[in-house]
Parts: C-alpha cells; structure tokens; sequence
C-alpha cells in the first residue's frame, strides 16, 4: 500500500444543460438522490416536461421503460419501473389504478406473460406504500384480460370479461381483484341487464352498471346498482336516461348527479386541414329531471375524450374538480 495520499479529484463546473443530459441516463433510484440534495433538483426532475424526455429516451433505446405518475392536486410526478421491460414486449398490456381503503396509498395492476406463446398469465400489483411491485399472482381463465372501462371500490377493482366472439360484443361477467387478498371473483351480468354496451360506474359507494342501447344516433342507458356482492349479488335498477352521441364516451356520478360527455366532429370537404372538435359536458339530475350545461370546448383538431376521474382539494370535500383524458 502505497503512503502517498492520493491526489485531491476537483470535480469541474457542468451547466444545468449538460446535467440533465446525464440524469436522463440514470435509473430511478439515483433520480431520487438527486431530488433529496436541494428544492431546485426535486422541481427540476419531478416536472412534466423532464420525466417526458426521459420517457422518449428510453423509449428510443428499446431496452428500458418507466411508468409515469402524475398527482394532478399538488402537481408532481414520478417515475416507477415499469414491469414489461423484463417480459414480453410484443404483447398489448394493460394497467389499472385504485387506492387502499382508508389510505393515500394506491396500487397498480397489471397483466402479462413472459413469453408471446404462453398461455399462462400473471397478474403483478404495485404498491405505493413499498414502492415495489409486491404481488405476482397467476391469472385464472376468466381473468386473463383487463378493460379500459374497470372501476375501484374498496380495494377491489372491476372489469369487463367479453365475449371472443367478434360478432356478439356483449360482456360474459364482470372481473374482480381484491389487492387485499389477492383473490379473483365473478359477477354474472343480470339477463334483464343484458345489451351491446356497458360501462361500470360507483354511485354512493357501491357498483353500478350501465346498460346502453344505442341507435346510431342517440342512446338510452339504464343504470343497475349491485348490492351484497358475492355468490348471490342482488342487482337493482335505479333510474334510466337519454343522451346524444355515441355510448362509449365516459359518464360517472358526482353526488346522486350524471356527467355526461357529448362530442360532435366536423371537417371541410375541401379543407382536409380543417378539422373541429366540440366538446360538451352536461350534469344531469336523474331524480329531478333537470339538465344543465357544465363546460362546453372548442379545438380545431379531432380531439376524443376517453375518461373522466374526480379528485378533492387535500383531505377535505372543500369541491370537485373535474380531470379528462384526451387523445
């Protein structure tokens, strides 16, 4: 061992350019050391705009991929890693989101399968809490899928099963997983309840089905509440209301309230530049029978809003602000 203490390393001055450039390199675990040294590198690398190059980095590399977590009331995000980049990459995935009851903490399914050929799936669950993908799971038969259209409520989280059939697009049963106990369940869809189109919604705490038939120009949607979920659930049928449009467009319920979505699309014939979207959201009383307008948007694009969610100011009901999706 040698006595000459080695040579003092000065370490030089980069701008805040070329930083960024390095920490788009780096895994999640050391952006997280570089947000804990100071308010600016935790702003800095917790924006939209970072995490977005970060997301289109990787993505042109092929071999890595992050999950992106956005927190719309206080505005942050963050980076988790996302499961497919160790399975396979050429199957279509899906994601759901849900909180813990009586937390702040959330989880994140999601369904894959190692190989393209296999059969078997796997269902993984995320957990906010441990900040780790905690649950690996193999999927029953009648589970191995997920459905944009799903719905939380306790935990649980509520999917569509369909039909493989093309020609018959009506649901066989609906999909539960407990992220408490790790359980599977299904809810058979009522023989009175069955049409071409659903969509799951939670309305004074409890699951709801909406039962849509749809005549190419308006539709008419029957709401079902399911009570005392289990072997035998017993379904009801709170109320039934008209609408305009076409029946995938997103709907949910605010205090006993529908909030509808209604788009119309235009372009000029000779103008193929010139496209218009027009947005509109009404609020519908179903037990008063009164209807009034919310938002109405104008966008000189095509422009599809696939979902609505709700979020309150901190921890108290201080008023609901409503969060779209568009694509």
């Amino acid at each position: 061992m040698s006595d000459i203490p080695p040579k003092k390393l000065i370490i030089p001055y980069l701008p805040d350019e070329m930083c960024l450039e390095i920490f788009k390199r780096c895994d999640a675990k050391t952006l997280r050391n570089v947000k804990a040294t100071s308010r600016y590198w935790r702003e800095t690398l917790s924006s939209y705009e970072f995490v977005s190059e970060v997301s289109t980095f990787w993505k042109s590399k092929g071999d890595r991929s992050h999950l992106l977590v956005w927190n719309p009331a206080i505005g942050s995000t963050k980076m988790i890693p996302d499961p497919p980049r160790h399975f396979c990459t050429k199957c279509a995935f899906l994601y759901t989101f849900a909180y813990f009851p009586n937390s702040v903490n959330y989880g994140i399914v999601h369904l894959y399968k190692r190989q393209q050929c296999q059969k078997t799936w796997t269902l993984t669950l995320y957990s906010s809490a441990e900040k780790k993908w905690v649950v690996n799971v193999s999927c029953p038969e009648y589970g191995r899928s997920l459905d944009p259209n799903y719905a939380s409520l306790d935990g649980v989280i509520y999917w569509m099963k369909w039909r493989d059939n093309d020609r018959d697009m009506s649901p066989i049963f609906i999909v539960s997983f407990s992220m408490l106990t790790h359980k599977f369940g299904q809810i058979f869809i009522l023989a009175e309840a069955t049409t071409n189109y659903h969509g799951l919604l939670i309305h004074g705490g409890k699951l709801c089905v909406g039962a849509i038939n749809y005549d190419h120009k308006r539709y008419n949607c029957t709401i079902w509440e399911i009570d005392s979920i289990g072997e035998t659930p017993n379904w009801s049928k709170l109320f039934t209301y008209d609408g305009y449009g076409h029946p995938y467009l997103p709907a949910m319920f605010i205090d006993g309230d529908v909030i509808q979505v209604l788009e119309k699309y235009y372009q000029v014939d000779d103008l193929p530049h010139m496209k218009h979207t027009i947005i509109h959201m009404t609020r519908w009383s179903p037990f008063k029978k009164t209807q009034y307008n919310l938002k109405w948007m104008q966008f000189d694009n095509f422009v599809r809003m696939r979902s609505l969610s709700t979020y309150y100011d901190l921890l108290f009901q201080l008023g609901v602000n409503l969060v779209s999706m568009m694509l």
